[in-house]
């Protein structure tokens, strides 16, 4: 993790810690994510629920699809008040989403239902969309050039599995 006395941000290891601290220390929430999945940035994550929180308001109900393992938009979205039902495809990602709001007792503000991949999202999961102030995602969306071609070279600190960097099944 440690290269001349600084973190090495390059290593996926060094960088889940990196953000499961700032995580912590800045909103008293964890995360854990299984091996091999993408590592979230706390930051640029952070930034995205502020600039929703101004343009939707406080306290609204937030549909949040494709959460990933780590489910650390709808964490983050429960510390400006909202509650969110968020989905997830992957069921290892689904698994992990639901331990991570268990284990930050939000399971009072937190939904996480599993997705079908044979049926549109949101039309199989919710007939009134009218009950939610706000549908979001945060998808990387990766092109498939760079998925193969960081994949083969192995570029530090990029990992994840191909649904999650091409942003699903469809991609982008």
């Amino acid at each position: 993790f440690v290269i001349n006395g600084k973190m090495d941000l390059g290593s996926p290891e060094a960088l889940l810690t990196y953000n499961r601290a700032i995580l912590k220390d800045f909103l008293g929430l964890d995360f854990d994510i299984p091996a091999g999945y993408l590592v979230p940035t706390i930051c640029s994550r952070w930034f995205f629920i502020e600039w929703m929180d101004r343009h939707v308001g406080k306290n609204k109900k937030v549909l949040e699809v494709g959460t990933g393992p780590s489910a650390i938009l709808a964490l983050m979205l429960t510390r400006l008040g909202h509650d969110v039902v968020a989905t997830e495809l992957d069921e290892t990602a689904y698994q992990y989403a639901c331990i991570n709001v268990k284990n930050n007792n939000l399971t009072d503000k937190i939904t996480v239902i599993k997705s079908d991949s044979s049926l549109p999202i949101i039309k199989s999961l919710f007939r009134n969309l009218d009950s939610f102030h706000a549908v979001i995602t945060n998808p990387p969306q990766y092109d498939l050039e760079f998925v193969t071609r960081t994949s083969a070279n192995k570029v530090r600190g990029f990992v994840g599995r191909r649904l999650e960097l091409l942003g699903g099944e469809q991609g982008h």
